[in-house]
């Protein structure tokens, strides 16, 4: 009796994993373009498995006719992804980082990729140094695809595969295949969606395989290694997984060296000193090592940076893996990353190349652009009576430090400042340096003129009275000659 309410319970429950799963695919659809001059009956006969169901697809395309007979013009339709053959089933590619190509099934020529493009069964996709890309699968998968990476694609919705033959992927429902190994995620109703990556080692062809969360089976010549969360495994040519191996600890206690005691994010910088709090080696197990830390048996021998302008880090700006050691130094000033805010995050690798967990975001802004400077009065190479000048002006907001001649001006939150200075008799040059928190700088020079009191207003009545005479005395001179020249003229 026992026995038969288990069993009625299984059934029960995989029935109804069974009808949620049919109704999540039901829901996936795919885009479809419409060939010039063909008909909705041309496109069912076309992609659908049985074309009798072609009225399905007027449920998710109101705009098409009721009669299938009529001439559509070229457009795009969705149909649900069930009713499409498999070999028809489309991923798209809708992330691309530099350099990623393409290669159609039985074709020999890579192409250059485009974003948004389709994906068949037995299409290629080829990442080249220092590019990424994302595959998106009719399921709604997402795939990501590393630098140096080839795969097959097979989007096929009953079983969404793809082979790997060099570099690594991401995934997360996806098989994965490579030449002697499958690695299958497992899809259960109350655990948490698997995710893993999986790589070829280019020193030797083995796959390695690490599970970040829900659990994944690795099986290879026969055998079948389980990986839950925090474990990976690898798989040498013509050998069977290793036993689960626990991944490297994931980056704790990260320290942005900065001199200031603001957060990073609140810091504009260009040079990051990162330090690593490397894991203590276990007493219980000496070991020669000096340029590492052991964990479990095995030494962390890279950090895995990456560096995005969001926390998702779906589109990596900076995606690397460098050497350890104790401080990690990132000069953006090489980078030419513009101006804004980033955020970046590091993973350890072992000996073994098992990769862990990604540590949580950190963030920082990269500043390099100087502090604009604009004064108000006094004007340039204008005159004062005062023994003092009064210098009133604005700065941009993110200004830290302002000087007039060395002395320190008042910046409100506007960036808008007051500065006074004392004015020598004679021509002051009053240079004005602002400076934001990355250091950057900027330099502006007026020249004012300090003259005695009352000089100013007499300089000028004089300045006027000398013109005056001047002037007369010019048309004094004009006349004299226009007389001499018509007495010449007269008495020749």
């Amino acid at each position: 009796m026992f026995k038969k309410k288990n069993l009625f319970i299984i059934i029960a429950g995989l029935l109804i994993l069974s009808l949620s799963y049919r109704s999540y695919c039901a829901e996936v659809l795919q885009e479809i373009t419409v060939k010039e001059g063909d008909t909705l009956w041309g496109v069912a006969n076309f992609y659908l498995k049985n074309p009798q169901r072609w009225p399905e697809i007027l449920k998710y395309n109101p705009q098409l006719s009721s009669d299938p007979n009529i001439i559509l013009p070229g457009m795009r339709i969705k149909v649900p992804v069930l009713l499409i053959k498999e070999n028809l089933r489309a991923a798209y590619l809708v992330y691309i980082l530099n350099d990623v190509r393409y290669r159609r099934r039985n074709t020999a020529e890579w192409k250059q990729s485009v974003i948004n493009m389709e994906l068949y069964n037995e299409d290629a996709l080829r990442t080249m140094q220092q590019s990424q890309a994302n595959v998106r699968f009719p399921s709604g998968e997402l795939m990501r695809v590393f630098e140096n990476s080839i795969i097959i694609l097979r989007p096929d919705r009953a079983e969404e595969e793809a082979e790997l033959t060099s570099g690594a992927v991401r995934a997360s429902r996806a098989k994965i295949v490579s030449a002697e190994v499958t690695i299958q995620p497992k899809i259960q109703p109350r655990s948490s969606n698997p995710d893993y990556r999986a790589s070829i080692r280019p020193s030797d062809q083995a796959t390695l395989v690490e599970v970040y969360d829900g659990i994944v089976d690795v099986t290879a010549q026969g055998k079948t290694v389980t990986l839950t969360k925090g474990f990976g495994t690898i798989a040498r040519l013509r050998q069977p997984p290793s036993l689960p191996q626990p991944l490297p600890p994931v980056p704790e206690n990260i320290s942005t060296q900065l001199t200031s005691s603001k957060t990073p994010a609140e810091v504009p910088i260009n040079l990051v000193n990162i330090q690593l709090n490397l894991p203590r080696l276990p007493t219980s197990a000496p070991t020669t090592e000096t340029s590492g830390a052991q964990v479990i048996g095995s030494v962390i021998r890279q950090y895995h940076l990456q560096i995005a302008t969001s926390t998702n880090f779906e589109n990596p700006i900076i995606d690397e893996t460098r050497e350890i050691g104790p401080q990690v130094k990132l000069d953006f000033n090489d980078r030419s990353l513009p101006d804004g805010l980033y955020y970046y995050r590091i993973a350890y690798v072992d000996a073994l190349g098992l990769e862990g967990k990604f540590s949580q975001p950190i963030s920082f802004r990269i500043d390099n652009t100087a502090p604009e400077i604009s004064i108000r009065s006094p004007a340039d190479n204008s005159t004062v009576e005062d023994d003092y000048i009064q210098i009133e002006g604005q700065v941009s907001a993110d200004t830290v430090y302002l000087t007039a001649n060395n002395i320190a001006a008042k910046l409100d939150s506007t960036g808008k400042f007051t500065v006074t200075i004392l004015a020598t008799e004679g021509n002051n040059q009053i240079t004005l340096i602002a400076r934001d928190a990355a250091k950057n700088e900027n330099r502006k020079t007026i020249s004012v003129t300090r003259v005695k009191k009352g000089e100013k207003t007499s300089t000028g009545k004089g300045t006027s009275q000398t013109s005056a005479l001047v002037g007369w005395g010019l048309g004094a001179l004009t006349i004299v000659v226009i007389i001499g020249v018509v007495a010449l003229l007269i008495n020749p």
